[in-house]
Order: C-alpha cells, then structure tokens, then sequence
C-alpha cells in the first residue's frame, strides 16, 4: 500500500476537501498529497473532516512518541492504524466571521522589495527557491556576511525570471534581523508600495536548533505561490491593510506563550520613547498587555508607509546592543513586538494568515489558541504518569482571588491594621514598605511579610503588633480564596498518583501561612516539598530556586529534566525562566489573561473566551475593579 493510499484508507486526506478548505488547485491527486505532507511537518493543516481531531501534538500524546515532524509518515512506517474517533474532540480555533478578510485574487501593481537579512549563509538556497516563481517582479535587498556571499547571492538571485535588481550590504552584526532594513537599506526601501521582511532564523534561543519554524513562516509568507497571491491580492484589495503575518500557533517548536510580552515592557517604552521624540513628533502607544499579536520570528509583509515611523527614525548601530545579547528585554525584543501598534497608528490594521483554517483574519484572539485544549493534556500526561516529579505553582494556579485584584487583602484588611489613613493611601504605603525592604537586601533573596510590617510600623501608627497585622492581612486573603477547580482536580490526581508533587512559591507569606491554605481546601501535601522564596531566599522569576530544585531532586530519578515538569501561571517565572534552565514546563492563563480574554469576546473572542470559560469558571461573576472595593469598604454590609 502507498503512504497516499494508507492516508485515503485512514481518513486523513481527501483531495477535493483539501483544496477547497484552502483554495488550492492542483494538477493531481499526488501533487495535492505531497503539498499536504510537505506542510503537516510544520503546520497543523487539515485534509479531511475527521482528521480535524489529530495533530502532531495529540498523536505524539496518544502513541507515546516525541512528537513526529510527520505523523501519517510515521503511523505509515510504524504499522499503526490510525481510527480518528480514538483521539476525541481536539478544541480548533476559528475566526470570528466579521473578522474573516475575503480574498478576491486581482492583478497585482505594487511595487514590491524582498528584504533578506542572512546571517547564516548555508540557507542561500532556502530563499533563492521560495523566491523562484515569486508572481510578479520584485527588487532584492539582501544583507550579508562578507562581499564573497553577496555576490554569489546576486549572482542566483539575478538568474530569477522576477528578479530586476539585486543590491547586497555587509552586515555589522548590530540589530539582528532589523539591522539590515533598519539601518543597511532603510532609505532605499522607502521608496516600496510593499516590504517582505524574512531572515535566516534557526532559533537557537532555546539550546536546539529550530528548522520547523523558519520552514512555516517561509511556507506561508512565500514559498506557497497559491498563498503569496492571496497576500498580495489582500494589500490590493484592502488599501488599509498595512501588515500581514502568519498566526505564530499551530506548530511544536515554538512554547505556547510565544505571544507573551514577556520581559519587554519596558523596552517597549524605550522604543515608544524613541520613536515619539523623533523629529516627526510622532504620537505612538505601544501595546505592553501581557499577551498581543505580533509576528513571532520577525518576518512579515508589510505596507511601508505604515512602518514609516520605524523607517523615518534616524537609527544608529550605537542604538542597538553589542552581540551577544540578553534572550528577551531588549530593544530588538520590543522592535519585533511593536508593529501592529505602529501600523495602527498610521490608520492601517494587521491581518493574520491562520494556516490551519486557511483564513486571512482581523481576529486577534488567536494569540491564544494554543491554551484551548490545555485541560485534555494535562490530565493525559498525569493519568499515564508520564513524569515522576510535578511541581505546582500556588497563587492564580491552585488558588485564586475572588476579586482577581492581588491588593484587595491589603485594602480590606486596612482598617483593622490602621485607623490613620485612608485604606488606599495604607495600600500604597504598605507596598512602599515592601519595596523598601527589598531595596536594603539589595533585591537579593525575598523579603517575607514580618520584615514589610515592622517597617511599616515604623511609618505609620498600627492598631495590631506588626506579628499580628502581617496574620491579619493574610487572613483576609485567605478569605478570598478559592481554588482553581481543574487545577485542584489535577493536583489531587497527581499526589494520588505514582509522581512526586512539589510546590513553588515565589510570595512574601510564610512557609506557616502558605501551608494553611492548603489546610484551608484539604490539599494533601508533603512540607518538605513546598518551597516558599521568603523561606528559601530563592525565587522562580531570577532563576535562583531553579538550581536548588536541581540540586534537591535530581537524583531521584534517572532522566530528571525528562520527567520533571512545572506547572504555573506566570509566563515569566513558571515558564520562561524555567525552560532558560533546562526545565519542561506547562503554562496556563493566569485569571487576569482570561479577563483579558473576555475583554475580546464581545467583538473579537466570544466564542473562544467562552470555551475558556467551559474549562474554568473561576471568571464566572468574579474580578472587581478598585470602585467596587470602595464600595466594599464604604459599605461594609453590602
């Protein structure tokens, strides 16, 4: 049996759906096969009804495999027959209808610039063959190593049927992939209706190299010569389309919080800072909220003149950091991050191509599509107990905040710790204290919640010892707790389980306190695995428990980083920083991301916030603002 015929045999593929689900025409049946195989490796295409419910996540899950670049092939190879019913009903994200862009393919007249930015010389051939083809005439603008490289590449960029004019430029090796449209050509390309920025990316950010990646949004920004006319028919139809980028979901190599700000907000007001300064007087508001659309990878196409603000600034290399440079946090980190505000500031909108589902959209609550089937997957990977040790974060992942206003003890609490200022003015006052303590331990270690009250007693007057005051502002929070109720049931699951469960804790309370709300919901624990940075002196968000974790466990089992796992909220100090160190972690929204989300779902999101919602309701009714605990404390019986 031919591996064509074993996909028709499964279910997996159906010509005539295939092309149509993407608007795609081939000659044969084959063509439109090995299209669709080429594509699975990186992107969660679909060619059949019943295979909506497999992707290479969920079969890696299911077969207990480490994710194959081709599961049909795989599957194939391996004997395995593929039943779709066994793999349930995997959670697909689609657009909101009236955010759906409709393409109408039309004669395309803008002048269009490639911009390559090759740092890496063995992918020449990469970009010298998605180019091949490119469907109307186009200019080169490629950025390189050394003069030997330029020529070679205008030399195969010039034998190019579409190809009129190729200029090379000698990178300085400042501003990574910016460096070359920022800085190298920025005046020339000016001049373009239209800018295609791609580069050599290998993404070794992350300790391997990652070529699925670069592979997806080279396929869905040029390679596809279907799907290039669609782009480019998208900014001739749509005069306010002023960029377009592939969705940055749908693949395993990159983590599922890859549209996370992270640690760039205030490189993000540098930038914003840079850019409204300028000569032109820009006025610009960059977005900063935890998660936001941009194009992950830094490739995208794009109308120049709703860059223009980025291109009109009078950059310098002395404006960018000397290799090496931080993972995240820097002014490169914030440029990648900025376009969709700098394009809607110049009146344009973005529109995201989602693979897929094969649509061009407006609808930015694809940013979290990967969180839609988080639930499923955790309790796979806790009910075939494939870790030995989960660790589980506390605050917004086991429990939560009634209010979702991590202050609000503070503020109820208030008037029994103080009757001499106003319970706002006692809440700035108190996280003043805080942020004191830490500045005399020079923001070493943690603070806990003792040493914050005994110099709080020495600001104001108290009602309560500072012993007290500091039990009776965590009682107050006690009482605004609940648990998280799919988070507790995994918990439960896994103690119950054959793994090990350890706690992590970045908090100023108590090792004490923090174990009476476990007390509190009857969460079985082990007090030897619950660590708390106050305790410790180590927190998650500076790496420095992450070594300590290490050193404790790792002799428990023989592959530790394979068989441990982290579980949290925070997309920095769960998450990122972890996985810095050589840790697997599982993130989840946090209670104020999905307020967020909510945010969306009325004109952007509704369908997939409530989705969200069906898997936690912990949003149900809940998340007071600052009026409403005024009102609370205005009106203590209401």
């Amino acid at each position: 049996m031919t591996l064509l015929a074993f996909a028709k045999q499964s279910g997996l593929f159906i010509r005539e759906y295939y092309e149509h689900r993407y608007s795609l025409a081939f000659e044969s049946e084959q063509e439109a096969f090995n299209d669709f195989l080429r594509k699975i490796k990186f992107s969660n295409v679909i060619a059949s009804p019943p295979s909506q419910n497999i992707n290479r996540l969920n079969f890696g899950n299911l077969h207990g495999h480490d994710l194959p670049s081709n599961y049909i092939e795989y599957a194939y190879n391996n004997n395995i027959q593929i039943s779709t019913e066994q793999y349930g009903a995997f959670v697909q994200w689609n657009s909101i209808d009236s955010k759906v862009l409709p393409i109408t393919p039309n004669s395309l007249v803008e002048s269009v610039a490639i911009n390559i930015h090759l740092y890496y010389a063995d992918m020449l051939d990469d970009f010298v063959n998605a180019i091949s083809g490119f469907p109307v005439s186009v200019d080169i603008y490629i950025a390189v190593q050394n003069e030997t490289i330029g020529k070679d590449a205008k030399e195969q960029f010039s034998k190019l049927e579409q190809v009129n004019i190729v200029h090379f430029y000698i990178l300085q090796n400042r501003g990574r992939n910016f460096e070359s449209f920022l800085l190298g050509f920025r005046e020339s390309l000016k001049s373009y209706d239209l800018l295609i920025h791609v580069h050599s990316k290998k993404s070794l950010y992350s300790g391997s190299l990652k070529s699925g990646w670069f592979e997806y949004l080279i396929e869905n920004l040029l390679r596809d010569k279907q799907l290039l006319v669609k782009h480019l028919s998208a900014f001739s139809n749509n005069p306010n389309l002023g960029i377009l980028y592939p969705t940055s979901v749908g693949t395993s190599e990159l983590p599922k919080w890859a549209t996370h700000v992270l640690k760039n907000k205030s490189s993000l007001t540098e930038l914003e800072s840079i850019l409204n300064n300028s000569t032109l007087n820009h006025n610009i508001s960059l977005k900063k909220k935890s998660f936001l659309s941009y194009p992950v990878g830094g490739m995208f196409i794009c109308r120049v003149r709703a860059i223009f603000p980025l291109l009109c600034h009078d950059w310098s290399y002395d404006d960018f950091p000397v290799e090496p440079i931080a993972n995240d946090g820097t002014l490169l980190h914030a440029i990648e991050r900025c376009f969709d505000s700098i394009v809607e500031s110049q009146g344009y909108s973005s529109c995201y191509y989602h693979p897929s589902s094969g649509c061009h959209t407006y609808d930015t609550s694809h940013i979290f599509e990967n969180y839609l089937d988080e639930k499923p997957l955790l309790n796979y990977v806790v009910d075939n107990s494939i870790l030995e040790i989960i660790s589980f974060d506390v605050f917004d992942t086991l429990v939560s905040r009634v209010s979702g206003y991590n202050d609000s003890a503070k503020v109820i609490a208030s008037t029994k710790i103080t009757s001499a200022v106003h319970p706002f003015e006692f809440l700035k006052i108190r996280n003043q204290a805080e942020l004191e303590c830490r500045k005399r331990s020079n923001f070493i270690g943690d603070v806990d919640i003792y040493q914050v009250y005994e110099l709080l007693n020495e600001m104001i007057p108290l009602l309560l010892s500072p012993n007290e005051a500091a039990w009776c502002e965590f009682h107050a929070d006690l009482d605004l707790l609940i648990t998280r109720p799919d988070i507790e049931s995994l918990y439960r699951k896994a103690f119950a389980s054959s793994s090990k469960v350890i706690v992590i804790s970045d908090i100023y309370y108590t090792k004490e306190m923090i174990l009476e709300i476990f007390k509190k919901f009857k969460l079985p624990y082990s007090a030897d695995d619950v660590h708390v940075s106050s305790f410790l002196g180590l927190r998650k968000d500076n790496g420095s428990i992450w070594d300590f974790i290490t050193e404790k466990y790792s002799k428990e089992c023989s592959n530790f980083m394979g068989k441990f796992s982290h579980i949290g909220d925070n997309v920095v100090s769960d998450a990122q920083i972890p996985m810095e160190h050589g840790f697997s972690t599982f993130h989840i929204l946090s209670p104020e991301d999905k307020c967020y989300f909510n945010e969306l779902k009325g004109n952007r999101g509704a369908k997939i916030a409530n989705l969200l919602h069906q898997q936690d309701p912990i949003l149900n009714g809940h998340f007071a603002t600052i009026a409403g605990l005024t009102a609370f404390i205005t009106e203590p019986n209401k």
